[in-house]
């Protein structure tokens, strides 16, 4: 058995902090040792495993904003050499440069990860992630077209680990098709990222001549007045509604007809993952990177040009008038998931990574 300890800002909000949860409480389950190094505290964490030894820096994020980035370097130095994990984890580009500093002694078991398009790199952290990535022991990516930007030398010491799905999302039994409305639904931050604005105005064209079509966007972030201002200068009020974030997205995915991801770039989209989980029927963007190993177009889902919203437009259309279609894509997409991403599944090539 092993000893891991994974880095990470906190154990809510994002993707990232959703993986960690997920990985970290699989490998207890299974014995291994696990710590979870989190900068601080949130109202709305993630639940994870009783077997994992959470380290919190700070109460709260506010908290963590006036600390020192010293003192969390020598805080986090304390905390390796305190637990001595065979394996330091560092989840996120800013968190992997901190982790790097603060590793003095302890290099050697640093584990890097990718978890966004490294297409993006850029400015000086994107090139200072860069240059440990091509220069460190191991790393791991979410998928092969992550791990084909990085040199040909540093490939071979990549490793592509999938994210985990958690179980909830393949026993949704969803209930849209007994329903009279047809909800499409989206999950992430609100930023521009995400490109909600374009699925926004591709809707007000799909929606046209169609009484019972609703879009449902959930998440939070600084996009949110915008994203209403738009809403409102298409009169879709009483069409798409902005809800926020959710505790509880299985029952948001039970209700759903269709998801769709309209990103400008991706690390692998967990909610897509968690929609195709679920059994839904999607759409996404072929953003950089993830969605394109995630679906087989016509096959699972449906794939669209990036910040195109007339084939967005078109991709909405084929789904609501092929829904018989539309649903036997959402049970290929559910068997994809539970072939490759399941925790067990996940979890033991993550281990075996390490043996």
């Amino acid at each position: 058995m092993k000893s891991f300890m994974f880095v990470v800002p906190s154990l809510s909000k994002g993707g990232a902090e959703r993986v960690v949860s997920v990985l970290a409480s699989g490998l207890a389950d299974k014995g291994h040792t696990v710590n979870v190094f989190r900068y601080f505290k949130t109202d709305a964490d993630y639940s994870i495993s009783d077997k994992v030894n959470v380290i919190t820096l700070a109460e709260t994020e506010s908290e963590y904003d006036k600390m020192s980035k010293l003192s969390l370097f020598v805080k986090m130095h304390k905390a390796f050499k305190k637990y001595k994990p065979d394996y330091i984890v560092p989840f996120l580009r800013r968190v992997n440069i901190q982790t790097a500093i603060a590793s003095m002694g302890y290099f050697k078991r640093l584990i890097y990860t990718v978890r966004v398009s490294p297409y993006l790199n850029s400015g000086v952290y994107g090139k200072i992630h860069e240059f440990l990535i091509n220069n460190t022991n191991k790393t791991i990516v979410q998928n092969n077209e992550q791990k084909e930007y990085y040199k040909k030398s540093a490939q071979k010491r990549i490793y592509v680990l999938p994210n985990p799905v958690n179980e909830q999302f393949l026993k949704i039994e969803n209930d849209s098709k007994d329903s009279d409305k047809y909800t499409i639904v989206s999950l992430g931050r609100l930023e521009k990222q995400k490109n909600f604005s374009m699925l926004i105005k591709a809707f007000e064209k799909f929606a046209k001549n169609k009484e019972n079509v609703y879009l449902d966007i959930y998440g939070e972030g600084v996009e949110n007045e915008n994203l209403q201002k738009l809403i409102d200068e298409l009169s879709l009020n009483n069409k798409v509604t902005l809800r926020g974030r959710s505790n509880d997205i299985p029952s948001v995915y039970k209700n759903a007809s269709l998801y769709v991801m309209s990103s400008n770039y991706e690390g692998m989209p967990n909610a897509l993952l968690e929609a195709m989980a679920a059994g839904l029927p999607c759409i996404s963007t072929d953003c950089k990177t993830g969605p394109k190993e995630m679906i087989k177009n016509k096959c699972n889902g449906l794939i669209v040009p990036t910040n195109n919203q007339v084939e967005m437009l078109n991709a909405m259309e084929f789904m609501y008038n092929n829904k018989e279609l539309a649903i036997k894509m959402g049970q290929e997409a559910q068997k994809d998931v539970l072939k490759n991403n399941t925790i067990e599944n996940i979890v033991d090539k993550f281990i075996s990574f390490f043996d």
